[in-house]
């Protein structure tokens, strides 16, 4: 068995492409479902940078196959159409690749901490949905653990950053100063809350401002509104808010725009055309990207803040190459177990074979040499031991080391028939896949 890793991110897709694929609502069920339909186990990471498909597969090559066949499928994007911009990893790429997301390394901020609560979701609805094995439960907890151990012996989220940070500063950058103006925050999950933090702390020296929220969920905007010291709205005022705001950012999870050209045309005319800076930090967008051509509107989206925190990478290059060292020392402990995991049943029942062989051998050999002193039959012994031990060593050190263990191991109980050797199931041992996979201790 192989462990697979087929996505799109920040670094190989344009907005446009990732914001169709991205998985949430009712498409989380349906892609977990169909995940679990394709290999024996997985998991699906969905961020606003990053829709990635994790799974164990009986061949690297048939395993991105059928999950590059279901992202495509997932974004209604022709296979050859996705093709230019899918990276396609397995065995110890795909376990890197992952501990890097999970350190910050491979964010749009280097060292952000967002991804590691968005992990450890994607985790628990696969958990929940059944489509968490043995495998990929180990590999997501490991990664969780390196996630936290790089933050905690690294420089690398020191004064960090975050996508709501640079977003900030290049909303000020476009208008000026934010003190005494008014910021209206459209959304209510966890970049909207974000926004509002940021925007009450003295920490950020964005403070001074006057905060709007506005939300879908009522009870969630006046929850978010009394901790960040904001006013909340309803959603049927959002047009009001727009007209009486200098600045916006909007991070809903709608399918489709939640402010369209039209709608803010008609804001602008009530506004007198005054400057008014939009941060569509969503994806799919909220915002109508036609709309940004509106005289007085400055539009940005999150690609533009990929461009904006491309200095903060390179100030961070340092702390980048500590996190790897870690990144790597974990990667060989994530596969010590998981071919020993694979082979380890085949291995006791090869050597199990091959001494009941020798033992057998040499029961009929030894009967007929009764005249052997006993110092000869330990001789007779000894060789026997030692030419059975060197047979068995160079497959079973290469059983032990080969990105193939799994299949590997298979031909070998095909091969000497060893019925014992059966593997361990996909399944995790006493795991309940209703409990989420955050309750895990550290593994790595």
């Amino acid at each position: 068995m192989q462990l697979v890793a087929v996505g799109v991110d920040h670094h190989t897709a344009p907005l446009a492409l990732r914001e169709r694929l991205v998985v949430d609502g009712d498409r989380t069920g349906w892609v977990l479902g169909r995940l679990r339909a394709a290999v024996p186990e997985g998991f699906v990471l969905s961020t606003c940078n990053r829709v990635e498909l994790y799974g164990l597969a009986g061949h690297a090559e048939s395993g991105a196959r059928l999950l590059s066949a279901l992202l495509a499928e997932l974004g209604d994007v022709a296979p050859g159409d996705l093709a230019p911009y899918l990276t396609v990893r397995s065995s110890h790429a795909a376990v890197q690749h992952l501990f890097g997301v999970a350190s910050g390394i491979e964010s749009m901020v280097t060292g952000e901490s967002e991804i590691l609560m968005q992990l450890k979701e994607a985790l628990a609805r696969a958990a929940a949905a059944g489509s968490l094995g043995a495998a990929t439960h180990r590999l997501g907890a490991a990664a969780l653990a390196v996630g936290k151990r790089v933050r905690t012996r690294t420089g690398i989220s020191r004064h960090a950053l975050s996508v709501v940070s640079v977003a900030l500063e290049e909303m000020t950058h476009r208008l000026g100063p934010l003190a005494g103006r008014t910021v209206l925050v459209v959304g209510g999950g966890n970049t909207a809350q974000l926004a509002l933090r940021h925007l009450a702390s003295a920490r950020t020296g964005v403070t001074g401002t006057q905060r709007v929220v506005v939300a879908r969920d009522a009870e969630q905007s006046a929850s978010l509104a009394i901790r960040h010291g904001a006013t909340a709205l309803p959603w049927d005022a959002l047009e009001d808010a727009l007209v009486r705001a200098d600045a916006i950012v909007t991070a809903t999870s709608a399918p489709a725009h939640v402010i369209d050209r039209p709608f803010l045309e008609r804001v602008q005319a009530r506004r007198g055309g005054a400057p008014l800076v939009i941060a569509d930090l969503a994806t799919p967008r909220d915002v109508d990207p036609a709309a940004g051509d509106l005289p007085g509107v400055s539009l940005f989206d999150i690609d533009r803040v990929a461009a904006a925190a491309e200095a903060n990478r390179a100030l961070r290059a340092a702390e980048t190459a500590a996190a790897e060292a870690i990144i790597a020392e974990h990667v060989d402990r994530y596969f010590s177990w998981f071919t020993a995991r694979q082979t380890a049943p085949t291995t006791s029942a090869l050597v199990a074979h091959a001494a009941a062989i020798r033992d057998a051998e040499l029961a009929r050999a030894l009967a007929q040499m009764s005249s052997l002193s006993p110092s000869d039959e330990r001789a007779v012994r000894a060789l026997a031991a030692r030419l059975v031990s060197k047979l068995i060593h160079a497959p079973i050190a290469t059983l032990g080391q080969h990105p193939e263990a799994g299949n590997m191991a298979a031909a070998l109980r095909e091969l000497f028939q060893l019925g014992g050797g059966t593997p361990p199931r996909t399944e995790p041992a006493s795991h309940d896949h209703t409990t989420p996979v955050v309750a895990v201790r550290d593994v790595a």
